[in-house]
């Protein structure tokens, strides 16, 4: 319940008065700061030092009042080849920051404020729920509740060995446990348990369509916002689980370290995995769409150069430019399968042509591969999603967003990976000249949190059907927002055909795709290729 420790029994918004929120583990203390009451790193859960990889237990009751100023909490993470980690007490990284509007009825009896639960783009390695990031002033003066997680990082969170060690996904249980608790506590902050809307960009936006998709976190969500990040994208899976993790089997078998095992796994890049029976996710995330039956309200899409980045750094040098020309199979995701190296360099050499012609590629061409890399990593595998969901019940809202960022200064309006997210949470100083633009995102965003229905002035936007890719309607953000048919049907169309040819869950590895298995006795590492197909 809510309380002033000084005063009168209501909420005001008197920035010298601290409210007192008793939760089921014990008080913790919020500040009002411009309107928006603060809550900072509030423990969620817990995992053991010599058990970092395990599912998280619910935190510990405190007894003393826990009243932070700021979020600090990190859990451990390398940035910029410095380890770095931050909490309280042993392990409580495990935190989550609340942000509500600075007024309630303490008596419970008025309408509870809708909630978003937001997940930060970590790119599965950095980061926290930092409100400097995500600024939860826009929702918060429209009335609705801002959460925070965070959630273990890199090896801590995707390592996956299949085994009592580290079953894999420890970063998917924390997240589904701060929802458990946000379910169970957010009426004390004044919030509705049963509005409850999961949104992220980027590896974010990935982590929420696991999050949808998993028995076991599914019932906690009312609706859902992603961005350029999916469980199709095709690094959103990890397929080879245990050879990812291979160059650490020698650190594995002592006594775990966690500051060891952050610091050696800097280079490798973990990622969620198919886990053995009774997993957070034990099928293909293609597998688990096909079979879902879920009605959901889902707001879907993407940047239309999200791979802006990943393209500069494509053609950064001479070398990779070169790769680029004489190795047409670079240009295919690594979710495709072939039967030999021919087979593989023609389908390359087609999605080629496509976006650069009969011609050489050069350093200049950082727009055309960057669509090539958006098409087939973000666009594609986010409306291939869409419409699984759109089949087992769901209402789908898709979208591109493509409204101007001067910094990419691609010659076009353009926008990459969480640019969506910029105005929703003010996280820079906007010109007037984009204030209408503002109002659109804000005004979509806050609309479907409380309604589940997207709408904005002069926007109607009309969800996903059942119908031929001609005629499918998506909302196209740009210098305005309006509503079109078919989606780049002209690119597309060939993404299409490969998937349906060439996709490892249609070539029989559906229910477990080919991984390798190691076995650590007596300082022997055994790696045995094995396929578990149906």
């Amino acid at each position: 319940m809510f309380k002033l420790i000084c005063g009168l029994y209501v909420l005001t918004t008197v920035a010298s008065d601290p409210v007192l929120v008793t939760t089921s583990f014990g008080e913790v203390l919020g500040r009002e700061t411009d309107g928006v009451l603060q809550f900072f790193d509030i423990p969620y859960g817990k995992f053991e030092s010599v058990k970092p990889f395990q599912e998280p237990d619910l935190p510990n009751n405190w007894t003393t009042t826990r009243d932070k100023l700021k979020h600090n909490s990190l859990c451990p993470q390398m940035k910029d080849g410095i380890y770095e980690y931050n909490y309280d007490e042993e392990n409580d990284c495990l935190s989550l920051s609340i942000f509500t509007p600075s007024k309630t009825d303490p008596s419970g009896k008025s309408e509870k404020f809708a909630v978003l639960f937001h997940i930060h783009d970590s790119s599965y390695a950095s980061g926290s729920g930092d409100p400097n990031v995500y600024n939860p002033k826009n929702l918060v003066d429209n009335n609705i509740i801002l959460v925070l997680p965070n959630y273990r990082l890199g090896a801590l969170g995707f390592m996956c060995l299949l085994n009592e060690t580290a079953p894999g996904n420890a970063a998917l249980k924390d997240l589904a446990l701060a929802l458990n608790w946000i379910k169970n506590e957010i009426e004390k902050f004044g919030g509705n348990s049963s509005n409850i809307v999961v949104s992220g960009a980027g590896v974010g936006g990935a982590l929420v369509e696991y999050l949808l998709i998993s028995n076991t976190s599914r019932k906690y969500i009312s609706r859902a916002i992603t961005e350029s990040g999916f469980s199709l994208s095709p690094w959103a899976i990890d397929r080879n689980p245990l050879a990812t993790a291979s160059p650490l089997k020698d650190l594995l078998k002592d006594t775990l370290d966690i500051r060891d095992i952050v610091t050696e796994s800097t280079n490798i890049e973990f990622r969620p995995c198919i886990e053995k029976e009774n997993g957070f996710i034990t099928e293909s995330p293609w597998q688990l769409l096909k079979e879902i039956k879920i009605e959901l309200t889902y707001m879907v899409g993407t940047v239309n150069h999200a791979a802006w980045h990943r393209a500069v750094e494509r053609v950064a040098t001479e070398d990779r430019v070169s790769m680029l020309n004489s190795n047409a199979s670079l240009f295919l995701p690594d979710d495709l399968v072939f039967h030999n190296d021919d087979e593989r360099q023609q389908i390359g050499r087609q999605v080629r042509s496509l976006y650069f012609g009969a011609r050489n590629i050069t350093a200049t061409d950082v727009n055309q591969l960057s669509q090539l890399i958006t098409d087939s990593e973000y666009l594609n595998p986010g409306l291939r999603g869409a419409r699984l969901l759109l089949e087992g019940g769901s209402e789908v809202y898709f979208y591109e967003y493509s409204f101007n960022n001067p910094a990419l200064t691609p010659g076009f309006n353009a926008s990459t990976r969480g640019n969506s997210l910029d105005f929703v949470f003010g996280r820079d100083p906007v010109p007037e000249s984009t204030d209408s633009m503002k109002n659109v995102m804000i005004d979509l965003w806050t609309s479907f949190i409380k309604t589940g229905k997207p709408s904005a002035t002069d926007v109607t936007w009309n969800p996903l059907k059942k119908v031929p890719a001609t005629d499918e309607k998506w909302l196209s953000i740009g210098a305005t927002a309006q509503m079109r048919h078919g989606v780049y049907l002209d690119r597309l169309r060939l993404w299409q055909e490969i998937y349906d040819r060439h996709f490892i869950d249609n070539l029989g590895f559906a229910q477990r795709p080919i991984i390798y298995v190691y076995a650590l006795t007596s300082g022997l590492s055994l790696f045995i290729r094995m396929s578990l197909g149906p």
